[in-house]
């Protein structure tokens, strides 16, 4: 039951096992100052320890005894020198013997010179803190008071060395002084991110502009700041109020786990992500038209790095684009590599999959859609904080991966602006690459990381995992799929397009579904009454729509039913300015038409105004104009309006005549009037002649 070197507890004090004659037991309480080598029987312990009086404890200095191995020389030197001269007491069998231990303590005193004191303690130490050489190292790291401040009445202390010359005065640190540090600290050096040096001269600012006509040496130094600074304030709490928090959580703060303890298996999490490559392109159509920086988006399986689909066009970073970068993930991509010119392509490397759950940035994977992804297909969204791009790391350095492969071969690598005087150029002036050629590349290094990527530096295996298993995605996709939970599934690609397009609400109307502005027909929609101006025989004055943002030549209305059916309609002539554009195109174009429409208004609205004020004036005139009186009745003016149209008509031919004739005179007869018997009519040649007598 009892060992040397054994902690019990007895009431409240401690005691310490210190040697195990025969039938007793040496005990020496630890929590007595002067206490002495104590000697119990033994059965007497033990009943003790059988009625609960006498329990094990703890030890409470094997920590101390622990962290005195790397105690310092100069520690250990005065640990040696104080064992050698307790060495022969402690280990004589019978020190705990009062008549044997006085002459062991008389033979140190005359060998070493020491007083019996000096035995005393180290001896009472060394039995206290555990019967080993190392009990004998001192806490010095409780002298002097580490870490606590020190008050000072006086203004001003020496630094320097006595008699050396070099004695100089500076100001004390006195509480008030301390709550000016803070406050230049907090202010300048934490709030404003400004350098030690730039706070300590705004300290200096402070103390000039509170303390008129103030001595430079009444001035805290640099150096007592920066002590004040270091015995106050917490490294990582600075840090966190001095870099950004984004930056703090995305490239500072420390990571704990790693992505792989969240996925079972192949499948299990898609990551995306999407950037603009640093490649400026040509038109294919014509390479003196420079295109700009093409959008690169890659879905990225989580268990096994594999690149399951991809994007690379125009359409800007959206979710729409994700949602084509989605589409090729589930569907064959045999043919866009054929179309590249590659001949074959290794079997799985290319495999065809959804997954359980999507992971990319929030502004890209923003959509309503999400609880429709989940019900129809079992998928979720999980987004990543706003400026996160740390927890998307594997799709990060994929693209980083893919922009290398041709960042130092192709021309018009994006490049920081350089001044023309320093010989520098425009990199888009020597673009000289299409879409379909940097294609290629992009497809080459998909498929050369599909199969022979080495994962070992930064893939952490599962213990599960065997030791020949070879880290490479194409062999983690494969060992994932034998070995893990199956969540390997497929969908069609055409389902999924239908779902996840973007939706919107169309108007029926006479002259079709209208939709953002445009028009769009169908025969099928109008034979169902859709489309007729009595709007009591159209099913539906709204219906939903799907429509593809990259082309609105085409809409699908959806029916609904117990069934629902896809209506495709065409957009309509009505609309046919806006062929062949995307949604951002049409949105353009009609904003451009929306101001010419608006100029056009506001001018006729202004002729308009001077129309109506040149009538009112009109008016005035008129009747300023109007005689007063008649010198005929009203039954003989009104008796005369025939005669008098007659007079007003035969001016009007005579003043017309006046400007010439469009036709030349006939030769030959002055009195025929008509050449053309075809155009002769008698009557108006009799009516003629009666209005020439």
């Amino acid at each position: 039951m009892f060992q040397i070197n054994d902690v019990f507890k007895m009431g409240d004090t401690l005691y310490r096992v210190l040697a195990l004659p025969i039938d007793y037991v040496v005990l020496f309480n630890m929590d007595d100052k002067g206490a002495m080598p104590e000697i119990h029987k033994r059965n007497c312990l033990e009943e003790m320890a059988y009625d609960a009086d006498l329990i094990r404890a703890e030890d409470p200095f094997l920590e101390h005894i622990t962290a005195a191995e790397f105690a310092s020389d100069s520690d250990k030197a005065i640990r040696d020198q104080r064992f050698s001269v307790i060495q022969n007491i402690v280990e004589d069998p019978e020190f705990f013997i009062s008549s044997r231990r006085k002459e062991l303590f008389k033979d140190a005193k005359s060998k070493f010179n020491k007083q019996a004191k000096f035995l005393w303690q180290i001896c009472r130490l060394y039995w206290r803190k555990g019967l080993v050489p190392n009990a004998l190292i001192g806490k010095y790291c409780n002298s002097g008071a580490s870490g606590k401040t020190r008050n000072c009445n006086k203004p001003r202390v020496w630094r320097g060395k006595e008699g050396t010359g070099d004695e100089k005065p500076i100001a004390a640190v006195t509480p008030r002084t301390r709550e000016h540090f803070d406050t230049v600290i907090k202010r300048h050096y934490l709030a404003q991110r400004k350098t030690f040096e730039q706070t300590h001269l705004k300290l200096q600012a402070l103390y000039q502009t509170l303390y008129r006509d103030i001595a430079d040496e009444d001035i805290p130094t640099i150096n007592q700041l920066r002590q004040h600074y270091q015995m106050t304030y917490i490294e990582v709490e600075v840090l966190k109020q001095r870099i950004d928090k984004h930056k703090y959580e995305k490239d500072v703060k420390a990571k704990r786990s790693t992505v792989n303890t969240e996925v079972n298996g192949p499948a299990d999490i898609f990551g995306t992500d999407a950037t603009r490559a640093k490649i400026h392109l040509v038109s294919k159509k014509d390479r003196s038209l420079i295109v700009g920086k093409p959008t690169l988006i890659l879905v990225k399986d989580v268990f096994s790095r594999m690149v399951m689909g991809w994007y690379l066009g125009f359409e800007n970073p959206s979710y729409y684009s994700n949602v084509l970068a989605f589409a090729s993930a589930i569907s064959d991509k045999t043919s866009e590599y054929t179309e590249a010119g590659f001949e074959t392509v290794p079997d799985g490397l290319l495999p065809v999959a959804i997954c359980q759950k999507i992971s990319g940035d929030k502004g890209e994977l923003y959509t309503h859609r999400g609880e429709t992804l989940r019900k129809n297909f079992g998928v979720t969204f999980t987004t990543s904080r706003s400026y996160g791009s740390d927890a998307n790391g594997i799709i990060e350095r994929a693209l980083q991966s893919v922009e290398k492969s041709f960042e130092h071969d192709l021309p018009g690598i994006a490049q920081p602006p350089k001044a023309k005087k320093q010989g520098g150029k425009d990199s888009r002036l020597v673009a000289n690459v299409t879409i379909e050629e940097l294609r290629e590349y992009v497809l080459e290094e998909i498929l050369l990381h599909n199969q022979l990527a080495d994962l070992s530096n930064s893939y952490d295996r599962d213990d599960d995992m065997p030791t020949g298993l070879p880290l490479t995605p194409i062999s983690l996709w494969r060992w994932g799929i034998k070995n893990r939970m199956g969540t390997v599934r497929t969908v069609s690609k055409k389902n999924f397009l239908l779902t996840m397009l973007p939706r919107g609400m169309a108007t029926a109307s006479v002259k079709g579904f209208c939709f953002e502005g445009l028009y769009f027909w169908s025969e099928r929609l109008e034979e169902l009454g859709f489309f007729e101006k009595n709007r009591t025989i159209a099913p539906y004055d709204q219906l939903e729509c799907i429509f593809d943002p990259s082309s609105m030549n085409n809409l699908v209305v959806i029916l609904p039913g117990k069934k629902p059916e896809f209506v495709q309609c065409y957009l309509s002539d009505r609309s046919r300015y806006y062929r062949d554009c995307s949604l951002q195109e049409v949105k353009v174009l009609q904003r451009a038409n929306r101001k010419t429409d608006e100029k056009t208004k506001k001018e006729h609205n202004n002729a308009l105004i001077i129309r109506e004020i040149r009538k009112d004036e009109f008016i005035k005139e008129l009747k300023r104009k109007k005689p007063h009186s008649h010198l005929k009745s009203d039954a003989e003016r009104l008796r005369d309006i025939p005669e008098n149209r007659k007079a007003e008509l035969a001016e009007e031919r005579s003043e017309r005549m006046q400007g010439g004739s469009i036709f030349e005179p006939v030769e030959g007869s002055k009195h025929q009037e008509h050449q053309d018997d075809a155009l002769y009519n008698p009557e108006v040649a009799e009516l003629l002649k009666n209005k020439r007598n």
